[in-house]
């Protein structure tokens, strides 16, 4: 991820810069929805080989992350994960068809709360750091979808179709800009 910094302090044209990342996979290593395999989202803390666990790998470069994108002046906005599904999506329009098409909205905070709970311990190390929850989008607070109108919001279980990018493009209206960080830190911290 150190590069990306780099990149990104190389551009002082660039201020604000938003992150999106399978968090819950890379936290967890767990390709929800898919057979497992153990090369999954390897993680490896670059200069320090002595670290090892999983978790303490993810949230140092994370950490490093956010303090080269800090040291170089940008404003972060932090996307927590939209949805990963335990299921094909396109089973929606198969035998799924005219049955509730998603996932419970428990199932996946249990999925998501792990890294969340990182992610926000993260961010508030660094001032001017906010953070907006893309579930918030698709999810109600029972269940989230993965189609909507008959029409599939992602193309396999842990990617977004067409539709549900431009879904999130039409609900991310309200992801707030940096101006509004104030606000989005106090909804969803």
């Amino acid at each position: 991820m150190k590069w990306i910094a780099d990149y990104l302090n190389g551009r002082p044209e660039i201020g604000d810069v938003y992150i999106e990342a399978r968090y819950a996979a890379a936290f967890s290593g767990i390709n929800l929805g898919a057979r497992p395999d153990p090369k999954f989202y390897a993680l490896e803390l670059v200069g320090s080989p002595h670290v090892t666990d999983r978790e303490e790998v993810f949230i140092e470069g994370f950490r490093r992350m956010l303090a080269a994108l800090k040291a170089g002046g940008k404003r972060v906005t932090i996307l927590l994960d939209y949805p990963e599904l335990d299921f094909e999506p396109r089973t929606c329009f198969g035998w799924r068809r005219g049955a509730a098409c998603g996932m419970a909205a428990e199932d996946v905070a249990a999925r998501q709360a792990p890294y969340m709970s990182a992610v926000r311990r993260l961010a508030a190390e660094f001032e001017n750091t906010a953070i907006f929850d893309l579930k918030s989008l698709l999810c109600t607070p029972t269940a989230c979808a993965a189609e909507i109108g008959g029409q599939p919001l992602y193309r396999s279980t842990s990617h977004i179709s067409e539709i549900g990018a431009m879904t999130l493009v039409e609900s991310g209206k309200r992801i707030p800009v940096p101006a509004d960080r104030a606000a989005a830190s106090s909804v969803s911290r």
